[in-house]
């Protein structure tokens, strides 16, 4: 793949499938076998190199490359905006750092997709369906928990998909 000259990187490698897994409540986010990186290990590895190995940072799950970057975070709990914004940042830096870019070069080249369990972050109904018809006939896709404002200020797009609306991107991604 794409940063498997770089240590952390190739000592990282999965699948989607892999780095969904929930392991306090034993389930799967995405059935996907597609490559990507493991980022949580990314960072474990980046920090054990520093001689940090208990670092406080937080980290994406998974790092899927195809004609951009596409970082990753599944949630099977109740989604916490200020979390997956404290992961986004973390997981910038470090793949900034290792990769030796730049924070501005991640509006051209990166995605950041939040896969989150429907279950759990139940959305009212009819206000979902709205919401998402009015979306799909402006051409526009609705992003949820206040993270829109990460899309062009550190990512080119930003997706918040239910488990089910991931296997459908992942699809079309593949076909």
């Amino acid at each position: 793949m794409k940063f498997d000259y770089i240590p952390e990187f190739a000592s990282s490698k999965s699948t989607l499938h892999e780095t969904s897994y929930d392991e306090q409540n034993q389930l799967y986010l995405s059935n996907s076998t597609l490559e990507v990186y493991n980022f949580d290990k990314v960072k474990s590895l980046y920090f054990e190199v520093l001689k940090e190995s208990d670092s406080p940072a937080k980290s994406v799950d998974a790092l899927l490359i195809k004609d951009d970057n596409i970082f990753i975070e599944f949630k099977n709990s109740k989604v916490k905006p200020t979390d997956i914004r404290i992961k986004i940042s973390d997981s910038l830096l470090v793949f900034n750092d290792l990769t030796d870019s730049f924070l501005r070069d991640r509006k051209n080249d990166s995605e950041f997709i939040l896969v989150y369990s429907s279950e759990k972050n139940p959305a009212p109904p009819s206000r979902k369906y709205i919401a998402d018809k009015i979306a799909k006939l402006a051409g526009e896709e609705i992003i949820y928990f206040d993270l829109d404002k990460y899309a062009g200020t550190y990512f080119k797009k930003l997706h918040t998909y239910t488990e089910k609306e991931f296997q459908g991107y992942i699809q079309n991604m593949t076909n």
